[in-house]
């Protein structure tokens, strides 16, 4: 990887960071609008929090703010692969043509994880975080609320604020996740996409061995990359990943991501 194409993905990685926090904000944002007034329509005597997160108009709000950031947070993931995939593409033919062999006739599909790789496994894991997310929210809403107890009118301004509270702290779990899988997929795009080219320009030029090798780029890997560490396999091959109790998280160990967080990358070697 050339130090210009480290910076592109850097570059990348930070637009996708910047995007999940600003759309997880303004589905706080929605919630909390939607908790508000639901919270002070409330008897501050007999009312209950599942009354609050129940009500049809209420919890329509807060389905809403939570279907409009997940489909928001889907792109961004979507968009990190295949800017990262583009990166790849451009700078692997650059490499390509310096070595003066034979090129792909056609340029290589931009986003090979497709609809079963890698990425259509990290988009499932957005839409689990979604869904816990949304359980989390009026679980710990009416919790929160239920915990506020008393008569007096301040009674509904403590209930909103602990209501707003515990949306903060789930989307902010939420945050941590969904930017978790964008960000491994923007690594996840430029390592594809690099396999893909190398398999197309090894078919075009069967007389050149080529080999793939893991390389870590964590300070503080884990133990399971760390053991994959200079460890090399075929274009096709798996990479060995001990036995069934540590499978890889994203089927197939043809190389990173081996799970959420992963900085890994595969070097080719001739």
């Amino acid at each position: 990887m050339t130090a210009e194409q480290s910076v592109a993905l850097f570059a990348v990685e930070q637009q996708v960071r910047t995007a999940v926090a600003a759309h997880t904000a303004a589905a706080t944002a929605a919630i909390n609008a939607a908790l508000t007034p639901a919270i002070r329509r409330t008897d501050p005597a007999s009312g209950t929090g599942s009354q609050v997160v129940s009500d049809p108009a209420t919890h329509q709000r807060i389905v809403a703010a939570l279907t409009a950031c997940q489909a928001q947070c889907e792109d961004t993931a979507s968009s990190g692969y295949s800017a990262a995939a583009v990166i790849a593409l451009a700078a692997m033919l650059v490499l390509f043509a310096e070595f003066g062999h034979d090129l792909p006739a056609r340029p290589p599909t931009l986003v090979p994880g497709g609809a079963t790789g890698t990425l259509a496994t990290l988009l499932a894991g957005i839409t689990l975080a979604f869904a816990d997310a949304r359980t989390s929210i009026v679980n710990d809403v009416a919790a929160g609320f239920d915990g506020v107890s008393g008569s007096r009118s301040g009674t509904r301004t403590a209930r909103i604020v602990v209501a707003h509270g515990a949306v903060s702290q789930a989307v902010r779990r939420l945050n941590g996740r969904v930017t978790a899988a964008a960000v491994v997929g923007v690594y996840a795009g430029n390592n594809e996409t690099e396999l893909v080219l190398w398999r197309e320009y090894q078919q075009i030029n069967p007389y050149i061995g080529i080999r793939k090798r893991w390389q870590v780029r964590a300070a503080d890997p884990c133990p399971a990359c760390r053991a994959l560490d200079g460890t090399t396999a075929g274009l096709d091959e798996e990479f060995h990943h001990g036995d069934d109790r540590d499978p890889p998280v994203f089927g197939r160990l043809l190389g990173p991501p081996r799970h959420p967080n992963c900085r890994c990358r595969l070097v080719f070697d001739t």
